[in-house]
């Protein structure tokens, strides 16, 4: 077997001490403070003593080499795999397979090990070696060990009664297989009776990595708002600050590649008392870009005029099943506050959206909330953790992102959900080269608290939209010929907004367009005006 210094080392980057580890007053800590327990003596050497002649010329005899045993007293009970969230692979003296899991794994990301132990009742606090052993398909194996004071049994708070490593992305490979094995650090113990299992699983397992390619594309537009006002500078994204926002949205959902791309900024002068102006302005943006039908659009923004009060970012759409012809529905915007995380975590829960999310229950000020989620206040239900930045979630005082609350993380529910979308989007590039949508949509964003209304047509589909209603929309052309256009009512991400989507006919261009109406409640509401693909045109009345 052959430990890996790579995987040594990376293992206890971002994780500090507890002012009993072992490492600190034995010394040879690692970067973190943790103790490290490698060797660089081959096994031909394992057990042999060395010699050396002192200023007398007496010759000395070494201590022979440590030879590690098995540990004794200690059992490992669960063993859990964690690059988001909490999903175990161990329990109870057997390897656990898919149907006993709680969410995906995913390929090639920083990926926490973390096991539970139990004690028999006469184990005597001591230190413990433990060591990962990762085996990959062609049988080659990297290991690391490190040293844990164990005084009594594992509490899941408590990482420092926890045997944990962090194997990094390189090794979290699909096929790959992994055991923990347990060892004596001194010589006490050695003439004692030999444990019924040391190592666990007591033969190698699969960690169960999902060898589908799992993507997000994201192109971030900066919007400079200029309504002639003093007005504040819009977004300059740096490049360390579009690698934050990038960190945070992949630490979140289960990918194994975040594209992101900053686009240059545009010029928006319309209000923005709501948020549906510049929504239909990015979806034409969208459209005109010819982005990639799997692309998601977010727009960030500090609003000239305030912006729509206590809203701090608005997705276009709460999307069914992703396709290439809904990719207008993958448009959100929101604000650039001062604070990088808050920007990071508004623009995570928009994205979510966009992803088919609703909101989820946990303040009481957030609208639209999904019934099936299954913790209670929004709490995110399993540990998390952060395969980028090495943190940690408690699965009662984070709350999932798509709730309002504070200090917000990914649920396993949450990831188990919008796992299918991204798969489906990652499917497209896979199949080479994707076209735009054929026809057009006929879409509405309607503030009900501000009355604001914005009206534009982008290429797509009336498909795959999750309806809460419909409504009736009557063209009346130049020729003063009729025709009523069946729509859905969509919601929309945020602030009780929703929008009003229909298939348009082939023959119809914004230039045919004579006027325009939508039947709400029995009552004709007139729209005013329509922006088609980068144009706005006035509508007669």
């Amino acid at each position: 077997m052959r430990r890996s210094s790579i995987l040594g080392f990376s293992l206890f980057v971002g994780f500090a001490c507890g002012p009993g580890d072992p490492a600190t007053a034995s010394g040879g800590a690692d970067a973190s403070g943790g103790e490290e327990a490698t060797s660089a003596t081959g096994d031909d050497d394992a057990g042999q003593t060395s010699e050396a002649v002192d200023e007398s010329g007496e010759s000395t005899a070494s201590e022979p080499e440590f030879e590690p045993y098995p540990a004794r007293g200690i059992t490992l009970t669960e063993i859990y795999a964690d690059h988001g969230v909490h999903v175990p692979v161990y329990r109870d003296g057997a390897w656990v397979d898919g149907s006993g899991r709680n969410a995906e794994l995913i390929a090639n990301r920083n990926t926490l090990i973390r096991a539970y132990w139990e004690l028999e009742p006469d184990f005597e606090p001591r230190v413990i070696e433990g060591r990962l052993v990762l085996t990959q398909p062609d049988g080659s194996q990297e290991s690391a060990s490190r040293l844990f004071m164990v005084e009594g049994n594992s509490v899941p708070n408590d990482l420092d009664t926890n045997i944990y490593f962090i194997a990094p992305a390189e090794l979290v490979t699909p096929g790959v297989q992994f055991h923990i094995e347990l060892y004596e650090t001194t010589d006490d113990l050695r003439d004692t009776p030999e444990p019924a299992q040391s190592v666990f699983p007591a033969e190698p397992a699969y960690i169960g990595i999902e060898s589908t390619p799992m993507e997000l594309q994201v192109v971030i537009v900066p919007i400079d708002h200029d309504t002639g006002a003093q007005c504040p500078e819009p977004p300059e994204i740096t490049d360390d600050e579009l690698q934050y926002l990038s960190d945070q949205l992949f630490m979140q959902n289960p990918v194994n590649r975040v594209v992101m791309t900053r686009r240059d900024p545009i010029a928006y002068t319309q209000s923005m008392n709501s948020f549906n102006g510049v929504l239909g302005f990015l979806a034409d943006l969208r459209a005109t870009d010819g982005a990639d039908p799997a692309a998601y659009y977010y727009g960030v923004v500090r609003p000239c005029d305030g912006g729509p009060d206590g809203v701090g970012g608005q997705a276009i759409s709460i999307p069914g099943f992703p396709s290439m012809d809904n990719g207008w529905a993958r448009t959100s915007v929101g604000r650039w506050y001062g604070s990088l995380s808050s920007t990071a975590n508004t623009f995570v829960h928009e994205v979510g959206h966009t992803q088919g999310r609703r909101h989820i229950f946990c303040n009481g000020d957030e609208g639209g909330t999904d019934p099936s989620y299954p913790y209670d206040a929004g709490d995110i239900g399993v540990w998390g953790f952060g395969s980028q930045d090495f943190s940690l979630h408690s699965p009662t005082a984070s709350k999932d992102y798509m709730t309002y609350c504070g200090n917000t993380w990914v649920s396993d529910w949450t990831w188990r959900q919008v796992s299918p979308y991204i798969r489906e989007l990652t499917s497209w590039g896979a199949q080479g080269p994707v076209g735009q949508p054929e026809g057009h949509v006929l879409v509405g964003l309607v503030d009900p608290e501000s009355g604001d209304e914005t009206w534009f047509t982008t290429p797509g589909k009336a498909t795959a939209l999750p309806a809460d209603g419909n409504e009736l929309v009557r063209w009346t052309s130049t020729e003063g010929v009729v025709t009523a256009l069946d729509a859905v009512i969509t919601p929309m991400g945020d602030a009780g907004a929703y929008a009003i989507v229909s298939d348009l006919p082939e023959e119809l261009s914004a230039a045919q367009f004579g006027t325009l109406t939508r039947l709400h409640d029995g009552v004709e509401i007139s729209i005013d005006s329509l922006r088609s693909e980068g144009q706005q045109y006035m509508l007669s009345n």
